[in-house]
């Protein structure tokens, strides 16, 4: 990119455009950078919460409704 053409063509305005536009490039890809990184953030624990869910579910089934035993099976499956 030629900056003297620049000038002489379109003037310091010009060239203070095309900066600005340039930041703007900038400032955009890092914006769609952390919107991908929050999408997989959100996946990740939608799953987590899911996996949690259906976790809690089982055990509570295979308890009968015993909130201390419910504890002891939670405990239980996630450590083998």
């Amino acid at each position: 990119m030629n900056l003297d053409l620049i000038i002489e063509r379109f003037g310091l305005v010009g060239l203070v455009l095309i900066g600005m536009a340039g930041a703007l490039l900038i400032l955009w890809r890092r914006l769609t950078e952390v919107q991908d990184a929050r999408i997989a953030d959100q996946e990740r624990n939608a799953e987590r919460l899911a996996k949690l869910s259906t976790e809690s579910t089982t055990a509570m089934r295979d308890v009968g409704g015993d909130l201390t035993t419910l504890a002891q099976v939670i405990k239980d499956r996630r450590n083998g």
